[in-house]
């Protein structure tokens, strides 16, 4: 897994960010899901590999549980840098193993209750282990795209299917049954003010990258000039710009004006460096080009001049091949 996937999912394991991503996503920023009712729930799951008893190991990015009232829900996000096409059938196996993992529990009980004698199971309800008044707690997973490059995969699992060997495409479409996949593209968000924390700052200097300008126009928002710590390593991360980093500690408030980090000055300061560093390269190169036609200008002159090879080699410090290229170009002049 690589740095900016850990500090994503990092990023999203807080309650507030974990719900505005929810609500900005699917209720228009309306305060649907509340922070105070999550409940952190890290998860793996095993999962039998095919000819060998070992069991490999599956965990979600990040999963919260949703307790409002006596209802629960299973809430989990899947963050891609990647376009992964694969994806619906991941996202439906991920759901399928939080439903094995409930009816598991729910039978282990029922095991003990039958065994105790606490309750009186139909045929039925003892061969399955599972009363016919269960319940199964409902699975959300979203698919979090925050890659540069459209996303051009599969968005549920019909669209994954081959349906043109039978000769039956309509009637095999017809009876198969699909699986949608939540999928949300940063890249395709045009509108983030429907988020409420700094998941809305993060995917706008997402939409950014590459566009210097438009992220000085984006850094005049006042928000860009007091970014939490965690805000300013996430940005730092998920756009691969280590100067912004390094340059941190000199960009922190003072505790007068909020204690935060002040963004839109220190990619000032990149960005005049990056100028500064390219006015000195372009000096540089053109002092290198000056020295290669200098040289060249010597050769030339010891060619006419009817200087050995070997001399012209130790007076100028070059190759044979140099002394070649500049006699084969002066026989191109005389031909033409």
């Amino acid at each position: 897994m690589g740095k900016d996937a850990i500090c994503m999912e990092e990023f999203l394991q807080d309650k507030e960010r974990f719900a505005d991503l929810f609500n900005g996503s699917l209720f228009l920023g309306k305060k649907v899901i509340l922070p105070e009712e999550l409940l952190s729930a890290s998860e793996k799951y095993a999962e039998q590999k095919e000819e060998r008893p070992l069991r490999k190991r599956r965990e979600r990015d990040v999963k919260m549980y949703l307790s409002c009232g006596t209802q629960l829900r299973i809430l989990a996000v899947e963050a891609q840098k990647y376009v992964d096409y694969s994806m619906p059938v991941r996202c439906m196996n991920y759901d399928a193993q939080e439903y094995m993992k409930q009816l598991r529990e729910l039978q282990q009980k029922n095991s003990r209750l039958i065994l105790e004698k606490k309750v009186m199971p139909t045929t039925a309800e003892r061969l399955c282990r599972v009363m016919k008044t269960d319940r199964l707690h409902p699975v959300y997973t979203m698919c979090l795209y925050y890659g540069r490059e459209p996303w051009d995969g599969p968005r549920d699992l019909w669209h994954m299917m081959n349906f043109e060997t039978t000769g039956n495409e309509r009637e095999d479409s017809l009876l198969f049954k699909d699986y949608p996949m939540w999928l949300v593209c940063v890249n395709e968000q045009t509108d983030l003010s429907h988020y409420h924390t700094d998941i809305r700052e993060v995917f706008q200097i997402l939409n950014c990258r590459g566009n210097k300008q438009g992220i000085l126009d984006l850094l005049q928002d006042k928000a860009y000039g007091n970014l939490t710590e965690e805000t300013w390593e996430t940005i730092a991360a998920l756009t691969d710009w280590p100067a912004l980093l390094e340059k941190k500690e000199r960009f922190q408030r003072t505790e007068e004006k909020g204690e935060g980090y002040d963004m839109d000055s220190a990619w000032k300061e990149i960005l005049a460096d990056e100028r500064a560093r390219g006015r000195e390269e372009g000096i540089e190169e053109g002092r290198e080009e000056g020295r290669e036609k200098e040289k060249i200008s010597i050769i030339q002159n010891m060619i006419n001049r009817n200087f050995s090879d070997k001399d012209i080699r130790a007076a100028v410090k070059c190759r044979q091949k140099t002394i070649d290229e500049v006699r084969e170009k002066n026989a191109c002049k005389m031909v033409e």
